[in-house]
C-alpha cells in the first residue's frame, strides 16, 4: 500500500513543484530556512529475530491483509520476469491490483488466509519520582463509544488470556501487561497518520505531539514518542464497503471489531510465521514475533500548510 503513490510521471511533476515552492520560499530575504514552519514526526524502531528487519526504522508497519497482498504481488512480480510476461506492467500499480483481485481476495474470502491468532504486551507503567527518571509511558484505548476518547489500560482492564496453550506456550514477561489476544486481520502501526497514497490507516498517531512538554500529557510524553496501533479485525468485504471512511481516517467500530491503541512500546506473537511489511515493502521471510516502538527522537519536516487562526 505504501507504494501506491501514482504514477512516475505525476510523482515527478509534484516533486518538481514542491521543490520550486521550497526555492522561491528560500529566495526569500524575509524567509530564511530556520523561520520555515516545521512538523516534527517520530520514526519506530523494528525489532524482530530477523536481520531484515531488526533494528530498522520506519513510519508504518505491520501484518496481515495488507502484507499477504504485497507478498502476493511479489510472487506475482517474480513470475513475471522468470516468465518473462508483462514484466512492465505487472511491475507497477497494474500488478498491485491483479495480485489483490486473483491471488489476496480468493484467498482471504474463500480461506481466510488474511486472519491470524496474535498475542500483544506491553510494559508496565512506571512514574518516576524525579525529573530525571526516564519512566514507561501508560497504553491507551481509543474508545469510539465516548467520541474517540483516550482511556489508559490497566492490568484490571486487560482481557482475560483463553486457553491459547498450544499457539502461546511461553508465559507473559513479569514486567509487561496482556493487552490483546486472539484472531484478526491486520496488525499494523505507525506513527504518521498516513499509509501511502493518502491512506489515513492511523488517525490518532498524532493525538500525542512528539516530545510534547506540557502538565497535561507530560508522563505519557517524558522522553517518549507515540505511536498508533491498530487492529482490524473486520471482514474484508466490510472493509471494501467503508473504503471511502477508512481511507478518510474517520471510520468506527463500536462492536470491538476495530481496536486503536496509542502507546510507545508493543510486543506482538503470532501463533504461526506471517507475511510482514514496512514501509509498504514485503519481508522475504514470515516472522513470528516482533516489537513496535517508538523511537525517541522525531524527524523534522518543512510544512507548507499555512497555519489557520479563528478570531471571534
Amino acid at each position: 500500500m505504501g507504494s501506491l503513490v501514482g504514477p512516475q510521471i505525476r510523482g515527478r511533476r509534484r516533486t518538481q513543484k514542491t521543490l520550486t515552492l521550497l526555492t522561491q520560499l528560500l529566495s526569500q530575504q524575509q524567509r530564511t530556512a530556520t523561520a520555515l514552519p516545521t512538523i516534527r514526526v517520530p520514526m519506530m524502531e523494528l525489532s524482530a529475530p530477523n536481520p531484515e528487519v531488526n533494528r530498522k526504522l520506519c513510519f508504518f508497519a505491520g501484518a496481515g491483509f495488507d502484507s499477504l497482498m504485497l507478498n502476493d504481488f511479489r510472487a506475482l512480480k517474480g513470475w513475471s520476469v522468470r516468465r518473462n510476461v508483462l514484466k512492465g506492467l505487472l511491475g507497477g500499480v497494474a500488478g498491485y491490483c491483479v495480485a489483490l483481485l486473483v491471488r489476496t481476495l480468493p484467498r482471504c474470502l474463500l480461506r481466510g488466509h488474511q486472519r491470524l491468532t496474535c498475542r500483544i504486551t506491553v510494559p508496565k507503567p512506571t512514574a518516576g519520582g524525579d525529573d530525571d527518571n526516564d519512566d514507561i509511558p501508560e497504553t491507551y484505548w481509543i474508545d469510539p463509544r465516548r467520541g474517540d476518547m483516550a482511556t489508559p489500560v490497566t492490568s484490571s482492564q486487560a482481557p482475560p488470556p483463553r486457553d491459547r496453550a498450544s499457539a502461546f506456550p511461553q508465559p507473559i514477561q513479569p514486567d509487561h501487561n496482556l493487552l490483546f489476544e486472539g484472531s484478526t486481520g491486520i496488525i499494523a502501526a505507525g506513527t504518521s497518520p498516513y499509509y501511502g497514497g493518502g491512506l489515513r490507516l492511523f488517525p490518532f498517531a498524532r493525538i500525542f505531539p512528539a516530545h510534547s512538554t506540557s502538565s497535561s500529557t507530560k508522563r505519557l510524553q517524558k522522553n517518549r514518542n507515540t505511536l498508533h496501533l491498530r487492529l482490524g479485525r473486520i471482514h474484508p468485504l466490510t472493509g471494501l464497503v467503508n473504503l471511502f471512511q477508512i481511507f478518510r481516517g474517520t471510520y468506527r467500530e463500536r462492536n470491538m471489531k476495530v481496536l486503536d491503541f496509542v502507546g510507545n512500546d508493543f510486543h506482538v506473537e503470532l501463533s504461526d510465521p506471517y507475511p510482514f511489511q514496512f514501509s509498504g515493502e514485503a519481508v522475504e521471510r514470515p516472522l513470528s514475533s516482533f516489537r513496535f516502538k517508538a523511537f525517541d527522537e522525531a524527524v523534522e519536516f518543512v510544512d507548507f500548510i499555512e497555519p489557520r487562526l479563528v478570531h471571534g
